[in-house]
């Protein structure tokens, strides 16, 4: 078959082989070749291969589960899991596991056919009460010392409930243990959770505080900063109206000044029109710097409104605590 893959003795085709016995096995999706074949030394062996219809069974089996297929001169025994080829046909299946009820089934595979098995048992009626009744107390411990119930135990619970309805009729008590078992299990899984989740509100609403509380520190420290850029442009702004005034004084002074006065009058003109502009930058300063900061002032706290959510949540989540 052009897609059939060979091997002997577990290995690719290559080369020459030892003479003597070798497995010879070869297949393809649908058909399947195995035999043991002698190899004459000194000689060319040829092979006839017939292929026999083979199909693949793809199969999930519980923790202590067995299945058991059955055919004219065929027998073989499943466990656990994986994917097993099988001559093309229909097989007898039997389903056995410790104290669960047996079960059959039939199967049927064509050639390059794939069928899968995921058989579900359910609890035999001899099932063991005193098993049962161990797995129970187990769990009971468990929850009264306060460990933490995982998926897996929650599914070791419901199972257990479902053990305990199918032998009501033995203990009628073992089943109603069981299912207010699961039931407390549920809520105290519920509570943790609960718990766990008002932590992890808690620790948000811890760090957003501090970063609100650092942004009014900050808030703070822009609106002094512009209070004082005010303060210091209008009196800048009042100190050059004087400067400007004894400027203009000094200059009048100086076009009536003699001569051999003048050069002193002209030093003082000079020192007020320098204050002058001075007082004029600093007031330009002082006042635009009041603007810039008070127009990019934020007018509220970034981080209240997820505050405000956070709390509620945890109100709500303190609320179903108590109920």
């Amino acid at each position: 078959h052009p897609e059939a893959e060979t091997r002997i003795d577990g290995r690719p085709v290559t080369g020459q082989l030892v003479p003597g016995y070798h497995h010879v096995v070869s297949r393809y999706p649908g058909g399947r070749f195995e035999s043991l074949i002698y190899f004459a030394p000194d000689a060319t062996t040829v092979i006839d291969i017939d292929y026999e219809p083979y199909g693949s069974l793809r199969f999930v089996l519980a923790d202590g589960t067995r299945a058991i297929l059955t055919a004219p001169d065929f027998r073989t025994v499943l466990f656990d899991a994986g994917t097993q080829d099988l001559p093309a046909g229909t097989y007898d299946i039997l389903y056995t596991g410790q104290g669960m009820a047996d079960s059959k089934s039939a199967v049927t595979l064509g050639a390059g056919e794939t069928v899968s098995l995921r058989p579900v048992l359910q609890p035999g009626a001899s099932a063991s009460l005193n098993d049962l009744s161990g797995k129970i107390a187990e769990m009971e411990r468990k929850i009264e010392y306060g460990y933490r119930l995982t998926t897996a135990d929650m599914e070791s619970l419901q199972e257990l409930v479902n053990r305990a309805a199918a032998i009501s009729g033995q203990d009628p008590g073992t089943a109603e243990t069981a299912k207010n078992l699961l039931e407390r299990a549920e809520t105290v899984r519920r509570k943790r959770d609960t718990l766990e989740r008002m932590a992890e509100l808690e620790s948000r609403k811890n760090i957003l505080e501090e970063f609100s509380s650092e942004t009014a520190l900050a808030r703070e420290g822009r609106r002094k900063l512009s209070t004082w850029s005010l303060v210091t442009g209008l009196a800048s702004a009042a100190l050059s109206g004087i400067t400007y005034y004894f400027g203009e004084w000094a200059y009048g002074e100086y076009l009536e000044a003699p001569y051999e006065r003048k050069p002193a009058w002209k030093n003082r003109v000079l020192l007020m029109d320098t204050l002058t502009y001075t007082f004029w930058g600093t007031a330009a300063l002082g006042t635009g710097g009041f603007a810039v900061l008070r127009l990019t002032e934020r007018g509220t706290d970034p981080y209240r409104r997820e505050l405000d959510a956070l709390d509620t949540e945890l109100l709500t989540l303190r609320n179903s605590l108590e109920d």
